[in-house]
């Protein structure tokens, strides 16, 4: 644990670049021994730098929903002052973990999908999608968005899709849902200009 603990230093030491401890914080999140609840705590840290959080948050699974659905779709839904980036973030679980077979909460989800965000609401509608005995109204409201001219359209394809596939394959689309998100989601994609994801590494615009 030598590695992960130096991890951990590199990431809250504020005389460190920031790149590195986004590097560190990008480790973590990968890293098998980091406890699910762990990478939660730290994608709250306000002191740590912002894509720190978001890809800490990106770490998390349908395992940690899995032990508590209720009071984790509470706390996606009813934290306050939460950056639309981290809410969409930790709202992304939820989705993965409905396709496990796990229930979660409508009222929430419903919250979810008032708030005004039009991608954290098409990830709420996919997740009430799939739920058992889904209302059909939910379909609907994705077609809508997937039929019109809206930015989010797109995305809502991917969610028609990912709803008529059988389960492996809806895994496959909500990892294409998800890149499309860190891409075109305003907050999100702020976050993330300068950087980018190759072969499993995270590597900053202009390095090689």
């Amino acid at each position: 644990m030598r590695d992960v603990w130096a991890g951990i230093y590199v990431l809250h030491d504020r005389s460190e670049p920031e790149d590195q401890r986004i590097q560190a914080a990008y480790r973590l999140s990968r890293d098998p021994r980091m406890e699910q609840r762990q990478l939660w705590e730290l994608s709250l840290r306000k002191g740590l730098p912002e894509l720190a959080r978001l890809i800490l948050a990106g770490g998390i699974s349908e395992h940690l929903v899995a032990e508590d659905p209720q009071g984790y779709v509470s706390a996606v839904a009813r934290s306050p002052d939460w950056p639309a980036w981290l809410r969409l973030a930790l709202a992304r679980p939820l989705a993965y973990a409905a396709t496990r077979g796990h229930a979660i909460s409508r009222e929430r989800l419903g919250e979810l999908c008032r708030l005004n965000d039009p991608v954290l609401r098409l990830w709420a509608l996919y997740t009430l999608a799939v739920q058992p005995r889904p209302d059909p109204q939910t379909v609907v409201e994705i077609e809508q968005v997937a039929r019109s001219p809206q930015p989010e359209h797109e995305l809502a394809e991917l969610f028609l899709r990912a709803v008529d596939s059988d389960e492996p394959h809806r895994f496959r689309v909500l990892d294409q849902a998800t890149t499309w998100s860190r891409e075109h989601h305003p907050e999100t994609h702020r976050l993330w200009q300068g950087w980018s994801i190759r072969e499993g590494a995270l590597v900053k615009s202009g390095a090689g």
